[in-house]
């Protein structure tokens, strides 16, 4: 078998890279609300 720590060294490492790029494209798609949706959000200024 595998070592534990391994596998979850791994397992984090994986997360957080899927989680980052999950981030920026939330990001881009959160900005890309904003632009689009000016008229809804008059609040936001760009």
């Amino acid at each position: 078998m595998l070592p534990v720590r391994g596998i979850l060294a791994g397992f984090v490492l994986w997360i957080r890279r899927l989680s980052g790029a999950h981030r920026v494209t939330s990001l881009r798609v959160r900005m890309w609300h904003v632009s689009g949706h000016m008229p809804v959000l008059p609040n936001v200024s760009t």
